[in-house]
């Protein structure tokens, strides 16, 4: 992790990792488990209460993260067209696809396929924009909301009722009365206001 007195010292999981990648180079290898180096760094951080910043190469949370739309498309593609190692090599499970507002259609469509669910392209089109109008006010967009976005999409809500009209008369020695007008559909509906104390 790079901690040490002062200034801290050099993180030896960029040592280790720069001789394995490069080794055409450095023609040299340390005999180290690289999958062990995430483990280790989250062990070394609650040992010594020392958080690992999330933009630390290597070990920290966004060191395989990608959020921009034709980087994620990419990844999705050829993941070694943005990665020079492979996140499982040093102890990642998985490289993070952060859905965000620079996320594309296909970053979206894979996460909602990860997810378990199986858009067309009209309804892919409309969960998008929701999602875009979503990542204008959140960084970053969790799979919790991409579910709710999808199941609003494949949710068959019935047509709601909408006003068509509605007239209403009124006069100094009467009580006000009045029709409303509405439509669902092609049904219509016409029924009277209801009157003072009546429900």
């Amino acid at each position: 992790n790079g901690i040490g007195e002062r200034a801290g010292n050099c993180a030896l999981e960029e040592v280790v990792m720069a001789l394995r990648t490069r080794s055409d180079y450095y023609h040299a290898d340390t005999k180290i488990d690289a999958a062990r180096l995430v483990p280790t760094s989250r062990i070394v951080s609650t040992v010594t209460g020392l958080g690992t910043p999330r933009h630390k190469a290597i070990v920290g949370r966004n060191a395989f993260a990608h959020e921009s739309g034709i980087h994620q498309d990419g990844m999705l593609k050829e993941p070694r067209t943005y990665e020079i190692m492979r996140p499982e090599t040093v102890g990642w499970t998985e490289t993070d696809l952060v859905l965000g507002k620079h996320s594309g259609r296909a970053a979206l469509r894979d996460r909602a396929e990860s997810l378990g669910y199986s858009l067309s392209g009209e309804q892919l089109q409309d969960v998008f924009e929701a999602f875009k109008a979503l990542a204008d006010k959140k960084k970053e967009i969790f799979d919790d909301d991409i579910r709710a976005l999808c199941e609003q999409e494949l949710r068959e809500l019935p047509e709601s009722w909408q006003l068509e009209g509605y007239r209403l008369e009124c006069s100094a020695n009467e009580l006000p009365q009045g029709v409303l007008r509405l439509r669902r559909g092609d049904t219509v509906l016409e029924a009277p206001l209801p009157k003072e104390g009546e429900e």
